[in-house]
């Protein structure tokens, strides 16, 4: 039986608890969520064992478009997507640590954040803007020995410009900006 990922929900507890420490600017919480093209968030936690990562991107960084599918060519731009996306092993490179991917998962969703429609460069669209979540779930042997993560989340899709991480190694935490090609987050 595959089990339903609950970490997002720890994840979401904990990056919120500790956004006080990341706020850099007078914006207001909401910064964090807005929906523009080209940016992504990606989270991480390490708690004891279990590495735990979600990536959240406007759908238009990865098919170039936010509608429904509507033609053949955009149902295959979608499968293909999710299809990249669940291939955490592709798209993340683990040094050290012997973690091996359990679970992986991809949703697609609207927005429902009323702000959503205030942060975006497209507000007038008529059009519902989606987005995609992919979770990862890795078990590692010797998780004390994890000594950095390579993230390739832009270039399997080059429309993802800058991400946004935000992690939690068995309660120390960090953000970093990643952008252009493969980028690196240090665990130790």
């Amino acid at each position: 039986m595959t089990r339903t990922l609950h970490r997002p929900v720890l994840i979401a507890l904990l990056l919120g608890a500790s956004l006080p420490t990341f706020a850099g600017s007078g914006h207001d919480h909401h910064q964090h969520n807005a929906h523009v093209h080209g940016e992504a968030r990606l989270e991480l936690v390490l708690e004891g064992n279990t590495l735990e990562m979600a990536f959240h991107s406007p759908a238009h960084n990865l098919l170039g478009f936010e509608h429904e599918p509507r033609t053949d060519d955009e149902r295959q731009r979608t499968t293909a997507a999710i299809a990249t996306l669940k291939k955490g092993d592709t798209l993340f490179s683990l040094d050290g640590g012997d973690c091996t991917l359990q679970e992986a998962s991809v949703n697609q969703q609207a927005p429902t954040d009323k702000h959503d429609k205030h942060h975006h460069q497209h507000s007038s669209d008529a059009e519902t803007h989606r987005e995609f979540e992919a979770q990862y779930r890795y078990q590692c042997t010797a998780a004390d020995t994890l000594r950095r993560i390579q993230i390739d989340l832009t270039k399997a899709f080059p429309g993802v410009e800058k991400i946004t991480a935000e992690w939690i190694f068995n309660a120390r935490q960090g953000r970093k900006i990643l952008s252009g090609g493969a980028a690196t987050i240090e665990v130790k």
